[in-house]
């Protein structure tokens, strides 16, 4: 399961394939501890919810990428935290979009 697939089905618009694939990785994410990865597996599980018009979906998964981002800011020493999210904080953006 390669979340490249998902990338790949989302951007031909076959969104249903794409969120099997999302929804495949999320766990394996989950389960190597990879944060970052789950979150951008949540963010983009998020904007397809969005895309599809399932708004209350959509924040949901978006809140949950945006909890995890904030989460790993938490660890860095606080000159780095500003940029940090500058690079990492689009979830905020498209959940103020819904």
């Amino acid at each position: 399961m390669c979340p490249l697939l998902s990338g790949v089905y989302d951007a031909l618009g076959q969104k249903q394939e794409a969120l099997k694939y999302y929804n495949q990785s999320l766990p394996l994410r989950r389960a190597a501890g990879d944060r970052s990865g789950e979150a951008i597996t949540l963010g983009n599980i998020g904007v397809l919810y969005r895309e599809t018009n399932r708004p209350t979906d959509a924040i949901t998964y978006l809140e949950q990428s945006l909890k995890i981002i904030l989460a790993m800011r938490q660890g860095l020493q606080r000159q780095n935290r500003q940029k940090f999210l500058e690079i990492n904080d689009w979830s905020a953006y498209l959940v103020e979009d819904i």
